[in-house]
């Protein structure tokens, strides 16, 4: 920002720092961890449609992004995206969004596993779960409530505060459902 281009490859570091990259993160943690917790695999053979189709949607949306023409990032300095492809920009904006919706859908289904096994458990897997829902309770109304305090004036540290916590909360409790319920062999 004081001295722009005085640091070798800061371009291609602020590219690979942005939304593709996090994008990758959210959405492995919103489908492929309810799919697979607690037992490291589908709940069943039907599921693989589902985690095939998460797994392409994700590396599609993450392409659009990561080749999406413009500036990196709305926040901060206005760099250009050293990737980004100009000619096809408005078709990586519909792929993009494309993607980002059917994922959203996908996030349904993982979630929707996750009740499925709970109905189906016993004994541990079903405390482990129980742990798990927590978190996920948890997370979806901090973010929700971090929303909402956006709008009320002099909260935007609470929102983010509960926003920290609701994110941290998920590797917390499957970390707990792991050591509590003696989960170590999972891969």
């Amino acid at each position: 920002v004081t001295e722009p281009g005085s640091l070798p490859g800061g371009r291609a570091m602020a590219w690979l720092g942005t939304g593709w990259s996090a994008t990758l993160g959210w959405g492995l943690m919103a489908t492929f961890v309810p799919l697979l917790f607690p037992t490291g695999g589908l709940p069943s053979p039907r599921w693989r449609p589902v985690a095939w189709l998460a797994a392409a949607l994700l590396a599609l949306g993450m392409l659009a992004l990561a080749f999406t023409p413009g500036p990196i990032s709305e926040e901060g300095p206005s760099v250009p995206n050293p990737a980004g492809m100009e000619g096809v920009g408005g078709a990586l904006v519909l792929i993009e969004n494309l993607a980002i919706s059917l994922l959203l859908v996908i996030m349904v289904a993982s979630v929707s596993s996750v009740v499925l096994r709970f109905r189906r458990s016993r004994g541990e897997e079903r405390q482990q779960i129980k742990w798990f829902a927590f978190a996920i309770v948890l997370l979806v109304s901090s973010i929700g409530l971090g929303i909402l305090a956006t709008f009320v004036p002099g909260f935007g540290a609470f929102a983010n505060a509960l926003q920290v916590l609701g994110v941290s909360s998920v590797p917390v409790a499957v970390g707990i459902a792991i050591l509590r319920y003696r989960l170590y062999d999972i891969d």
